[in-house]
């Protein structure tokens, strides 16, 4: 029989061990016998029967309690590698794995999106190069601008208005710029994105090219992890769409969604480390090697998870990056968009 989709995504086992905690300090039953101390429930051994209360001790040492935070928010109970191993080993491997009901060795589907996530964008923000560009007075003057809305002076403001072409536009120009900017009133959505819109270019027109790039840069890291989040019920449902005719639930789409969006972090994160540590000594091209794995991986786990022929398959993996790649390229200006009005 089918499992239910509501318990396919972080399903686990109520009385699982750590390696971290030591035995004296694992999850116990209450001191009182059987009794839980919530609703007073007879029979209690992890978990109460009636409220379902976790039932274990809280008195414990220092390195019992971090040994639990690092078994229940890290999945650091030897699971790790075995996961890593086989979403890198086998595509699709992972997924056949849980949804066959083998997921106690195997880190969930949402820990491991997560786990990913959070180290491809740490990644991403810790090895990247420094700015070349110093603070300078036009900064200063933005500062000033974003604080009081006043104007730079006229020899600040000429210096932020030359464009690449050379030409510097006049400063009685740019006055009457910023006061339409200033005047322009209404509540309604349209007046208070122009207001937003044009004030975020106004802020990057003070900068270098350099200083715009990396203010644009960190505006979107601070965006993309939940743009990206966001669109994962959606290739979850393209995923729907295509296999239409297959037995399969929406939930274990989204479990194949994870663990393939997973794998892509953990590519971009080592493409990332390979690129700023062999970039010094010649060898930066070999991260391109698993940016050019990850269209293969994906092709070869949908035919793992879903069956299929190779031409059938084929003609949905093309279909399925056609449109997933255009929804994610309306995502990312939308978050670029958003990223620049709200500077």
């Amino acid at each position: 029989m089918r499992p239910s989709p509501s318990v396919l995504i972080d399903a686990a086992p109520p009385g699982r061990s750590s390696t971290f905690a030591p035995a004296s300090d694992a999850a116990t039953p209450p001191v009182e016998g059987t009794r839980c101390a919530n609703c007073g429930g007879e029979g209690c051994e992890h978990y109460c029967p009636r409220c379902g209360q976790e039932t274990h001790d809280l008195h414990r040492s220092l390195y019992g309690i971090l040994g639990e935070l690092l078994d229940t928010f890290a999945g650091w109970d030897g699971k790790i590698p075995a996961t890593l191993w086989l979403l890198v080993r086998r595509p699709g491997g992972l997924t056949r794995e849980f949804l066959a009901g083998r997921r106690v060795r195997y880190l969930r589907p949402l820990r491991l999106y997560l786990t990913m996530s959070v180290l491809f964008f740490v990644s991403l923000s810790l090895l990247r190069d420094p700015p070349s560009a110093a603070p300078n007075d036009v900064q200063k003057s933005l500062v000033t601008f974003s604080r009081t809305g006043a104007p730079p002076s006229a020899a600040t403001a000429g210096t932020a208005l030359t464009d690449q072409s050379g030409v510097v536009r006049d400063d009685a120009e740019f006055k009457a710029f910023l006061e339409r900017h200033r005047n322009e009133k209404g509540n309604d959505p349209r007046a208070w994105f122009k207001r937003h819109f044009v004030g975020g270019l106004l802020k990057l027109q003070h900068m270098s090219p350099t200083e715009q790039r990396l203010v644009l840069r960190n505006a979107m890291m601070q965006k993309a992890p939940n743009m990206v989040f966001l669109l994962l019920p959606v290739f979850a449902l393209l995923l729907r769409l295509l296999y239409l005719r297959t037995p399969v639930y929406y939930a274990e789409h989204f479990v194949f969604a994870l663990h393939n969006h997973a794998f892509a972090y953990l590519a971009m994160t080592t493409a990332r480390v390979s690129a700023v540590g062999l970039r010094p000594v010649g060898f930066g091209a070999v991260a391109a090697i698993p940016l050019l794995w990850m269209p293969i991986y994906f092709f070869a786990s949908m035919r793992r998870v879903y069956g299929g022929s190779r031409s059938r398959t084929a003609v949905k993996f093309v279909a399925l990056s056609l449109v997933y790649g255009t929804v994610l390229f309306c995502a990312v200006l939308a978050t670029a968009l958003v990223s620049l009005v709200t500077l």
